[in-house]
């Protein structure tokens, strides 16, 4: 890569006609490029779910023996890159390429836009090489981390990545209140306030209150958006608003067009310095809610990929299109939102009648076409023989009863005879097509035990956002979360379940006691210990209602790679590695 010259401490990297051929194409609105060609069908296959080998090994710092900082990996750049690939699906975040002000599920195009400070492989484990983050070690008290950075990775606008990027990034996360970023909580809940401390251009220490021993997963592409950084620099000078319209990062296609609920056009912009050069020119994003459009698109040949309800996979498959599973990836489940105001749901009563009112093997069979089993325990699937296999989390408990006339006589007892009214939310999830359906049902057996429900149909980034505000008294929404390496589920926990986190449904000072003894520790295998009896308190008392653990599919055109690996990320599908060469 070229050098040209030195701003401040940073180093321009990218040749001056590559930025100038990149500012032109943002100007024209992105490159027009044709929908594909409609593809011959392939005769039908399904692509074998890969599995790790093994159980991921708990993450643990880096080596703790200083590197040298190196260059970024130079790839040969021997093709072009040539085409469009085209996804078509449900939903993808907030469409706002600002990692503070994205939820998780942004990473379904932001893999493709962003690098993140801890890298991962496609089996969930922490890597030294696919992050911009080299090395890092926790202090021995738990009580600071060390980073030290990858140098030479630039920027789409030739601008060198540097330190206090990631700093920059990592502190407006925690200094705006209502930046929605997935995951803030494992910030705000232990880094000292003003604790992120530059040593030079590529190295920074974190100060913490108390430990948080894994920060280092928090700030994976394995987890939310927390460890994607922004050019200060060019963002100090646009500000949020322009840079949101034409953001700056440094990953393999930089965003280039964007109708929000409508499409995502991104571009490639030069060789990457871990990818190389990908296969397709561009990446096109559509939104297609309703699956009956992405699936006759699929057909056309207007997309590559879509994500596939279950009950739609034998079709797929007997049209010629790959189907590529992934068994065990999800549990889909509902949350009882704020249990802390005088709603019926704050009565553990209520929780066990509408969780008993639920026929689950009824909707493993028809709501998802055998393809799943009950659900036992949101937000935890069971395993399989992913990550430790089916006693992952201890004796295998049972999944709760269907029992109508025990949920009748569990209302009676708590003061709902004569029933209550709910609102549900209604929309299609990425893994979870058959949403709607599933809220229908649902509302049928709450009918069936005096429960009067409201069915709202919202797209989901929507009621994400209203759940972020609390604005959600006695309505019910749902989730499909995905599995993972135990670390994503201890960083889930504050968030999700503390009565300080942004996502909490319950204040419960006995949930949240038990939820700190597993973040004081500072030994992994011990924290995963502690974590079993978080895992008891939600299925004791209720605090959701887990409908099924999901398979989850999606569909391919012959246009791209037979051996797609899904990988074990969460809330997305490895998109990127579609755009590999193989």
């Amino acid at each position: 890569m070229t050098t040209i010259n030195r701003v401040r401490n940073r180093r321009f990297l990218l040749p001056i006609a590559v930025i100038l051929a990149l500012a032109l194409l943002a100007a024209c609105g992105g490159a027009a490029t044709e929908a594909p060609e409609p593809a011959t069908a392939p005769a039908a296959t399904t692509a074998p779910a890969t599995q790790p080998t093994a159980a991921p090994a708990q993450p643990t710092a880096a080596p703790t023996a200083a590197a040298e900082p190196t260059e970024a990996p130079q790839a040969m750049m021997s093709e072009e890159p040539e085409g469009q690939l085209v996804l078509g699906l449900t939903s993808y975040g907030n469409e706002v390429p600002i990692p503070w002000q994205e939820i998780a599920f942004a990473k379904n195009y932001g893999r493709f836009i962003w690098d993140y400070l801890i890298g991962t492989t496609d089996d969930a484990q922490l890597s030294t090489e696919t992050g911009l983050a080299e090395e890092w070690t926790m202090a021995e008290d738990g009580l600071s981390w060390n980073f030290k950075l990858r140098q030479g990775v630039p920027f789409q606008n030739g601008e060198e990545f540097i330190a206090e990027d990631i700093k920059f990034a990592l502190d407006q996360t925690m200094v705006i209140p209502e930046a929605p970023a997935s995951y803030k909580n494992q910030l705000l809940c232990c880094v000292t306030e003003n604790g992120i401390d530059l040593v030079d251009d590529y190295e920074f220490n974190v100060r913490m209150d108390k430990p948080q021993i894994f920060l280092d997963w928090d700030l994976t592409d394995a987890q939310g958006n927390l460890g994607v950084p922004v050019d200060k620099s060019h963002y100090d000078a646009v500000g949020e608003d322009e840079y949101a319209r034409n953001p700056i990062h440094t990953g393999v296609y930089q965003w280039t067009d964007h109708l929000k609920g409508d499409f995502i056009e991104m571009t490639y912009w030069g060789e990457h310095w871990r990818e190389g050069v990908p296969l397709w020119e561009s990446v096109l994003i559509k939104t297609i809610p309703e699956e009956s459009t992405r699936i006759a698109a699929l057909k056309a040949g207007e997309v590559d990929v879509i994500n596939l309800s279950r009950e739609r996979v034998t079709e797929i498959e007997e049209a010629g299109f790959r189907v590529y599973p992934r068994p065990g990836q999800a549990v889909i489940g509902f949350y009882f939102h704020q249990m802390w105001e005088d709603v019926p749901w704050s009565d553990i009563r209520v929780r066990k009648a509408m969780n008993i009112a639920i026929n689950r093997d009824e909707m493993v069979e028809f709501i998802f076409a055998g393809r799943g089993s009950p659900g036992i325990v949101y937000p935890m699937p069971l395993s399989g023989e992913v990550y430790g296999g089916w006693d992952r989390w201890g004796p295998k408990k049972d999944p709760y009863p269907y029992d109508p006339d025990g949920a009748r006589a569990l209302l009676e007892e708590a003061g709902y005879g004569d029933g209550f009214s709910i609102t549900m939310h209604s929309y299609p999830r990425p893994d979870a097509p058959e949403g709607p359906r599933m809220v229908e049902a649902m509302a049928g057996y709450f009918e069936a035990i005096g429960i009067d429900v409201t069915i709202q149909p919202i797209d989901s980034a929507t009621s994400i956002a209203e759940r972020l505000a609390f604005n959600l008294s006695n309505t019910m929404t749902y989730l499909d979360a995905p599995n993972r390496p135990f670390p994503g589920f201890a960083g889930l926990m504050f968030g999700l379940e503390h009565s300080e986190g942004q996502g909490r449904s319950a204040e419960d000072p006995a949930f949240d006691a038990t939820i700190e003894a597993m973040q004081e520790t500072l030994d992994p295998v011990e924290a995963e210990q502690r974590f079993l009896a978080v895992y008891d308190y939600i299925y004791d008392n209720y605090i959701h209602l887990p409908v099924a653990n999901l398979d989850v599919s999606y569909a391919g055109s012959d246009r791209i790679h037979a051996d797609w690996d899904r990988a074990w990320r969460s809330w997305e599908a490895n998109y990127l590695d579609l755009v590999r060469r193989r």
